[in-house]
């Protein structure tokens, strides 16, 4: 079976960070390689924002938000009423930007926040230096 359409509930619930990797990856070889649509319900905004384009936010049965996960988790105060997170990495990006520091608040991997730091700390050595 290799179905075009996959639904996963939950699929990395109990498993150790090592595992849940392993399978989310797979997940994502899959995607790419069918070309199909999986839909991953999951409570762990990490997982969602990590391994998805697009976000669906429910809250008593209906769609209280949905767009790509850019738009969505950019609302960080309408998704903390509705009593979830963004993303951890995400929410300290959204800290510095309220502290007036220019950064990019689309952040959702460690390895987009290495390059952001990286460009910011660039950005301000050439800014002491007067160029």
């Amino acid at each position: 079976m290799k179905p075009d359409i996959l639904i996963l509930d939950e699929p990395t619930v109990g498993l150790d960070p090592v595992a849940k990797k392993e399978i989310l990856e797979k997940i994502k070889k899959y995607q790419e390689s069918r070309k199909a649509t999986i839909i991953i319900v999951s409570h762990d905004a990490n997982i969602v924002a990590n391994y998805t384009d697009k976000v669906l936010i429910l809250d008593n049965g209906k769609i209280a938000k949905y767009d790509f996960k850019d738009k969505v988790f950019s609302s960080q105060e309408e998704i903390e009423k509705l009593g979830l997170e963004i993303p951890k990495v995400t929410r300290i990006f959204h800290k510095l930007k309220e502290r007036g520091v220019q950064v990019n608040t689309n952040i959702y991997e460690m390895e987009e926040a290495k390059r952001e730091i990286i460009s910011l700390l660039k950005r301000y050595k050439n800014n002491e230096e007067g160029v």
